[in-house]
């Protein structure tokens, strides 16, 4: 499925913050805006792919959201099929747990 969620950025100890109100509980942050927009869109994937494994509900995009002095709205795009696709081959290769290997 493809998502766009938006997301306010922020400075933080010198780096950039991101948040996406939308989703409980995703924050990520970059070196600079470039690596913060790169670390939303893995975040908002992840979040999102956890949410269609587990058939947790999905939250709706809001249109807009309230900013403070220095924030900036800005849009996360994500695809949890090429997510999944990524990742599912990663866990595929990955060690069997130790309880599955008894």
């Amino acid at each position: 499925m493809k998502y766009v969620y938006p997301a306010i950025l922020y400075h933080d100890d010198g780096k950039v913050g991101v948040t996406v109100p939308d989703l409980p509980g995703c924050h990520t942050y970059g070196d600079d805006r470039a690596d913060a927009l790169l670390m939303a869109k893995d975040a908002v994937e992840m979040w999102l792919w956890n949410a269609e494994n587990t058939a947790c509900a999905i939250p709706a995009a809001s249109d807009s959201l309230p900013l403070e002095t220095g924030e900036t709205l800005t849009l996360v795009a994500a695809d949890t099929d090429e997510y999944r696709q990524a990742n599912d081959a990663l866990t595929s290769n990955a060690a069997p747990r130790k309880a599955d290997a008894q």
